[in-house]
């Protein structure tokens, strides 16, 4: 606009697409009279599925029936089957992101500027659920109740094979969309207050108004529960108001020592007001060294989507401690079956929570920069840091849930005669796993970052090397050890227990520079971590297993063509280096810390007005 007033904005729009196939829907069915067939290609016993009876019965009753013409029995029969002719389970799932931003900033005074804005963000997910199978379908198809293109009835076959018009009517697409919206003003003004002997004392003011929310919408299909191997879940929404007002100064108490001070407030529609303080100590004895330390306290409410996310079921494999402590059939519990012991899967419940409450930290960092006068070019930055959590808001690891055995979460039948003669609970019905404030969770550990920067001929260099160590990541927790209440403590680096927290992260590289050309390569490594799941075999005591390292390598080319225009070309994971195997996760990797889509190549325009 002029030399003191500018008018500035932002756009920016997303598009992705990926497609996650699974195995085909298991499905239960549950008899009142006998749950006693043995499925084709199946390697369970009578009595591993007499123990998945509870389980069973917790879900919505499908039978077998006598009269249909594929039934050996001559009865009403249950059934535990997997139809691998409907084909596998695709879900294929379109996101839009679109952001703006526009705003006004500048010069009030030679000595105090400010900076308006106004924002905008959506977040639109579609995702459509392909070969999904209705369990009113596929009771009709079982009871031979649908008529077929020549007039007979079809009956489904759980044995054997179908017809193409029997999988037909199988199979379904059903669609999910969740849509949430971020929108909101804010503004800041800063400048100098006065000056002190040893400096400025500066000064900011700002303010934030936002609006959230959040809408979850599922076919009437999936609202009514009738999707087999998926969980009910109703239509949802939220909405949030905050509105928040903050203060910075920065105040130099002696030459090379200032003090840096902070004060934020807010206002939650769902959660009421807080107000956190944050205070920081700068000392620079000589020009080329730096300490820092600082203190703060901060608050997070939960986010919408922890409170009001619909719920969505998955089907996993985790070990009761309470009823396999000796594998399956053991001497101190000789009801115990291979589902129990890990082979076999439980239905997880995993959603949102409306009942969460606030998180609430403090934080710790103390550090230094140093860029010695005896090496040009060489810098170093080195961070200690702690954070103290409560009431932290997460859905725990199943192997952690299952040891807690909150009966609010592990949901039991209950125990047959032969577990009361064996002192054994009754076996796990299904496991909810929401969001849940799991407690105290403590961490620390150092941040570093090194580089060296020199000069040749051929162009300017620069060598890299950032990492994190981690030393410490507890989360203790309320449990319930022998029908008493006590808290229990979880460490959780350089394993998978609580997520996955390696004990290094490495990002190293080298950067070449001449002219309006430049050319970077990094390579990222993290360490290996040890699953909190072993390897279990029949027949074989379990196998502790250990996740190996894993190293990718980056490189882009950047060229300047003009003040206002940049180039850049480049790749991720150049190598096409795939994730190591992960036994924990469905999906077959460390899905919180590794990346499966593998070599990646990508261009970029960028336009300065």
């Amino acid at each position: 606009m002029n030399s003191q007033h500018r008018l500035f904005g932002e756009f920016n729009f997303t598009h992705r697409r990926s497609i996650n196939i699974q195995a085909p829907a298991p499905f239960t069915a549950h008899s009142a009279d006998s749950l006693n067939v043995i499925l084709q290609n199946s390697d369970l016993t009578l009595s591993d599925i007499a123990a998945l009876d509870l389980l069973f019965a917790a879900s919505r009753a499908l039978f077998l029936p006598a009269a249909n013409p594929f039934n050996p029995t001559g009865e009403d029969v249950g059934l535990l089957y997997r139809p691998v002719a409907a084909g596998p389970r695709t879900e294929e799932q379109t996101v839009n992101t679109f952001r703006v931003v526009t705003g006004l900033e500048g010069s009030m005074t030679p000595n105090w500027e400010y900076e308006t804005a106004v924002f905008y963000a959506r977040n639109h997910v579609l995702g459509e659920n392909r070969n999904a199978i209705l369990r009113s379908d596929l009771q009709a198809l079982l009871m031979g109740v649908i008529e077929g293109a020549d007039g007979n009835p079809l009956f489904l076959n759980p044995f054997g094979d179908n017809s193409q018009e029997v999988l037909d009517l199988l199979s379904q697409t059903v669609a999910t969309r969740n849509t949430t919206v971020d929108q909101g003003v804010s503004g800041e003004i800063s400048g100098s207050l006065f000056s002190m002997p040893a400096g400025e004392v500066g000064f900011a003011f700002g303010g934030e108004y936002r609006e959230m929310s959040l809408v979850a919408e599922n076919s009437i299909d999936r609202n009514r529960g009738e999707i087999v191997g998926t969980g009910s879940a109703s239509d949802t929404r939220g909405e949030r108001e905050v509105s928040a007002l903050y203060a910075e100064t920065v105040i130099p108490l002696l030459e090379g020592l200032e003090l840096q001070a902070a004060l934020r407030w807010e206002d939650y529609s769902d959660f009421g007001t807080t107000t956190n303080p944050k205070i920081g100590l700068k000392w620079q004895p000589i020009d080329s060294f730096i300490m820092r330390a600082s203190w703060g306290e901060s608050f997070r409410a939960p986010s919408l989507f922890e409170l009001f996310n619909g719920s969505v079921t998955s089907f996993n494999s985790v070990e009761d401690p309470l009823r396999c402590p000796d594998g399956p059939g053991g001497e101190n519990f000789p009801t115990t079956t291979d589902i129990d012991c890990g082979n076999g899967q439980f239905r997880v419940e995993n959603g949102g929570n409306p009942l969460l409450e606030p998180e609430t930290a403090e934080a710790y960092n103390f550090g230094f920069v140093w860029n010695p006068d005896f090496l040009d070019g060489l810098e170093m930055a080195v961070d200690f840091w702690r954070f103290e959590q409560q009431g932290v808001i997460d859905n725990f690891p199943l192997s952690i849930l299952i040891q807690l055995n909150d009966p609010t979460a592990i949901i039991r039948g209950a125990p047959t005669p032969e577990d009361i003669a064996a002192g054994a609970p009754g076996a796990i019905a299904f496991i909810n796993n929401s969001f849940v404030n799991a407690g105290e969770q403590e961490t620390q550990g150092v941040d570093f970052d090194i580089s060296y920067s020199f000069n040749t001929d051929v162009g300017s260099f620069r060598t890299q090397m950032l990492g994190t160590w981690v030393d410490t990541f507890e989360l203790t927790t309320p449990g319930l050890v022998d029908g008493e209440i006590v808290q229990q403590t979880f460490e959780g680096v350089g394993n998978t227990a609580l997520d996955t927290r390696p004990e290094w992260r490495l990002r190293g590289g080298v950067t070449w520079a001449s002219g309006n050309h430049s050319v970077n390569g990094f390579a990222n490594w993290r360490d290996a971590v040890q699953s909190d799941d072993d390897l279990v075999f029949p027949g074989l005591d379990p196998i502790p297993y250990e996740i190996p390292s894993f190293l990718t390598v980056d490189l882009q080319y950047t060229y300047d063509m003009s003040q206002s225009t940049t180039i850049a070309v480049g790749c991720i994971n150049c190598l096409d280096r795939d994730p190591p195997f992960n036994n924990e996760d469905t999906e077959g990797f460390l899905l919180d810390s590794d990346d499966p889509r593998g070599a990646r190549v990508y261009g970029r325009l960028i336009v300065r007005f």
